[in-house]
């Protein structure tokens, strides 16, 4: 079988690269100026383009998607506009397929922003040509998509026969490169099963990673909400927790999301991995989104202040017998924050710009 080309659009890998050494030159961004003000943001995220080399199911990614410039004139802005951030994400589709990725994240150093992170599939740095490029240009962290223990389940997931040994190249050649990496499982019908080997996978051969998110099926995007994609919050919990389990006893930081997993009502025992009882940006608002919902007997759950529901679509599909109201007090030592490798400097300031957010409201 031919190696698959991480590069997508079928190049050849010389010409791939070419696509990087020359890109055509962009306007000269402008400076950012000193000086940091009171409500400067904690976290910025831009998409730099749909496209991906990789055709996972559930992609939430389309023309839609929030923060999508795909111009590099209007990248660059956006970079100044958000200078003062704690921490930048390149995010798409699969950003580093993209010919300017390389000026992007040099121009976010030369920034002076401390945390830079591509959310990426991995293709691209199973290269090691291309993995030591983009670390020389600034890289720090990456948020790494990782959906499996083995091929067979990842290629049923991708549709990129062939990619998951990419992807395991990927991780580990930022690891070995001294970036912080953070994996990204995406739970669906086709994995949820074998959680429990996938935690046993990366603790055999990623322990260094910074912290795995295990995230749950997001009815949006490209996903179309069936029984055949999206798994019962009910027939997920056991594997969950065993991962977590799995997980928790080799040390390494597991999180459940707030608004891409599931409530905190459905993690009993496990509360201390959900991100809606963490500090900071990361606590429970209770806040219900457009494309989230509760019913009334949320209300009495002692988790409805920082609970902000579950998706809509899923609700529609399989209703509330999933979800039940949580009887309180529960007390609940959060996991610490692994502030993706930050310095202790940087953790000051981060928690310095929430406490101002919250406190004007």
């Amino acid at each position: 079988m031919k190696r698959p080309d991480p590069r997508g659009y079928g190049q050849r890998r010389s010409k791939a690269a070419d696509r990087f050494r020359d890109a055509p030159p962009v306007a000269e961004p402008r400076r950012a100026p000193a000086g940091v003000p009171d409500d400067a943001p904690v976290e910025a995220i831009v998409r730099l383009q749909v496209a991906c080399n990789q055709h996972c199911f559930f992609c939430n990614t389309d023309s839609r998607a929030e923060n999508l410039y795909e111009s590099p004139e209007r990248v660059y802005r956006y970079l100044e506009e958000n200078r003062h951030c704690l921490y930048l994400s390149f995010s798409g589709g699969e950003p580093t397929i993209n010919p300017h990725i390389l000026r992007y994240v040099r121009y976010a150093k030369e920034l002076g922003i401390p945390r830079i992170v591509i959310q990426t599939n991995g293709l691209m740095v199973s290269y090691p040509e291309f993995a030591d490029r983009i670390v020389e240009a600034g890289l720090t962290g990456a948020f790494m998509s990782f959906h499996a223990p083995n091929a067979d389940i990842s290629d049923r997931i991708t549709a990129s026969p062939g990619t998951w040994a990419l992807t395991v190249k990927g991780i580990r050649n930022l690891l070995d490169r001294g970036v912080e990496v953070e994996l990204n499982t995406v739970i669906n019908t086709v994995n949820y099963a074998a959680l429990g080997d996938h935690a046993r996978y990366i603790v055999e051969h990623f322990p260094d990673i910074t912290a795995i998110s295990l995230s749950y099926i997001a009815p949006t995007g490209f996903c179309v909400v069936s029984e055949q994609t999206i798994p019962r919050v009910r027939d997920v919990q056991p594997h969950l927790f065993e991962a977590l389990d799995v997980l928790s006893a080799a040390g390494i930081h597991a999180n459940v999301p707030e608004r891409c997993g599931i409530p905190l009502c459905t993690v009993s025992g496990y509360e201390r991995h959900h991100e809606a009882v963490q500090p900071g940006p990361f606590a429970g608002t209770g806040v219900v989104t457009d494309d989230h919902a509760k019913r009334d007997e949320c209300a009495r759950c002692f988790w409805n202040d920082r609970c902000i529901g579950h998706w809509k679509g899923v609700i529609d599909l399989y209703g509330w017998d999933d979800f039940q109201p949580v009887e309180g007090p529960v007390e609940v030592v959060p996991l610490p924050i692994p502030y993706r490798g930050a310095t202790p400097e940087l953790v000051e300031e981060f928690m310095r710009r929430e406490a101002a957010r919250l406190k004007s409201g």
